[in-house]
């Protein structure tokens, strides 16, 4: 709902009989989210799901803490030592991923960029590129984050810290 795609949603609820069930489900809800599906659903019932464990175990987690002007330094510098097979990179902004990209091309990384205002085509070719090797590097935004699945990924780079908790669960999950 909170994603952009706010139009698309009030479309179908409009065009869905009031008197046919509905049924919303998402990886994570926030109060909003939850304020726009009481405007949809009548009496609403939240039913929540705690997973014992939010990120494996197995995944390696570290927080490096620079100051703004040092981060691309230290990406670099992170890229070079990790040697990672299929990375992928988060930004907060369109802008901040599309600086990253001229300055990860400048230096020679296979490199693409991935935002929400991605036409859906480039958007499953880029995904078929990075999960055949072609791609070694995407860097996204969080919208574009949601719903990727690439299981040769290597490596999660958080290039800016997520403004939400929840997505850094859709960043590293």
């Amino acid at each position: 709902f909170d994603l952009g795609f706010r139009e698309d949603v009030d479309f179908i609820f409009q065009n869905i009989p009031k008197e046919v069930q509905k049924l919303v489900f998402s990886a994570t809800f926030n109060e909003e989210t939850k304020t726009i599906c009481s405007e949809f659903l009548d009496k609403p019932n939240f039913v929540h799901v705690h997973q014992a464990e939010i990120t494996p175990e197995s995944m390696k987690q570290e927080a490096l803490i620079c100051e703004s002007s040092d981060k691309i330094k230290l990406l670099l510098y992170l890229l070079k030592q990790h040697q990672p097979d299929c990375a992928l990179i988060f930004t907060n902004t369109k802008l901040v991923a599309s600086w990253l990209l001229y300055k990860l091309e400048k230096n020679n990384y296979n490199v693409e960029m991935i935002s929400g205002d991605l036409p859906q085509n480039k958007r499953t070719r880029l995904i078929g590129e990075i999960k055949s090797g072609k791609v070694k590097v995407l860097i996204a935004t969080d919208v574009a984050s949601r719903g990727l699945h690439i299981p040769q990924l290597s490596h999660v780079y958080n290039f800016d810290l997520p403004n939400e908790a929840s997505n850094y669960i859709h960043r590293v999950g």
